[in-house]
């Protein structure tokens, strides 16, 4: 196998941005969240159209971009801690949103790709599309 996280991180090709990742805890039957910010690095690229086929929405998208970041830097779309996913962070929450050139986008679809150093995941811009 071979591991290309250190490309993630090669300043000729990563950029910084921000993650709005939001937990779920329940206290007297109702949900509590917390969101938390968090900063990665990593390459941002335009959703390619292979990529699209697996939204529902593709013919009205404007705004599909993909992020990648780092093996030990997890992206998560919504998730239940009480399920079998083994991408989870063992909390319930929503998907993270990203924050990239003053845009916000929505996490819908995560590739696991921790045996060769890196996360992909495919977010959908939130506003103005």
């Amino acid at each position: 196998m071979i591991n290309v996280e250190e490309l993630i991180y090669d300043e000729d090709f990563s950029q910084t941005y921000t993650v709005y990742r939001e937990t779920c805890t329940w206290s007297g039957g109702r949900p509590v969240t917390v969101e938390n910010t968090l900063t990665y690095t990593g390459v941002i690229t335009a959703a390619t159209p292979e990529e699209l086929i697996i939204l529902p929405e593709a013919d009205r998208i404007s705004g599909a971009t993909t992020f990648y970041s780092g093996s030990e830097y997890p992206l998560y779309t919504t998730r239940l801690s009480s399920t079998t996913n083994t991408d989870s962070d063992g909390q319930d929450g929503t998907s993270d949103q990203l924050e990239w050139h003053g845009m916000r986008y929505k996490i819908v679809k995560v590739w696991a790709y921790v045996d060769y150093g890196y996360w992909k995941a495919l977010a959908t811009r939130m506003e103005g599309a």
